[in-house]
């Protein structure tokens, strides 16, 4: 049973670690999306997108582990096993520092998002004017139509 909360612990440090990371990358993509830097923010995109992933697999493996120790031990949560306190103060430290994390990320990716609809309301603004602006010029500059005919006799 104390291997299984220690395989808690790793799980959540492991997930921890890779928090951080994501959160790095949120802050950075916030520097792309500030500088219109679009290629790096693609990769940067695709990195979160992998970080995401690793992660769901933790919580995958974390998920498992818990309900078995839930349905072994037949308890609803795990302060009701009978183990060293350290062990389960660990592990809701942990999860405190995972979940404050991700209120973090969650306002930084708001953030971000923000900025990003921003910027595509400013670019579709741009088109419209440029599409604008295409239109009074061709009428302006409206192409005559081929008269050529209108007064000579094609008559032999």
């Amino acid at each position: 049973m104390i291997k299984k909360i220690v395989r808690l612990i790793e799980l959540l440090d492991d997930k921890k670690i890779l928090l951080d990371d994501f959160y790095k990358l949120s802050i950075v993509q916030k520097k792309l999306i500030e500088n219109d830097d679009i290629d790096k923010l693609n990769r940067i995109i695709k990195n979160k997108e992998e970080l995401i992933s690793k992660i769901n697999l933790l919580d995958k493996d974390f998920l498992e582990i818990y309900n078995e120790l839930k349905e072994e031990n037949n308890i609803r949560s795990l302060s009701e096993l009978d183990i060293d306190k350290i062990y389960l103060a660990r592990l809701k430290e942990i999860t405190n520092r995972c979940d404050s994390l991700m209120q973090d990320i969650k306002v930084q990716d708001e953030s971000n998002n923000s900025m990003m609809e921003n910027n595509f309301e400013d670019v579709k603004t741009k088109l419209r004017e440029i599409k604008r602006g295409k239109t009074t010029t061709n009428k302006y500059y409206n192409k005559s139509q081929n008269t050529d005919g209108y007064f000579i006799d094609s008559k032999k």
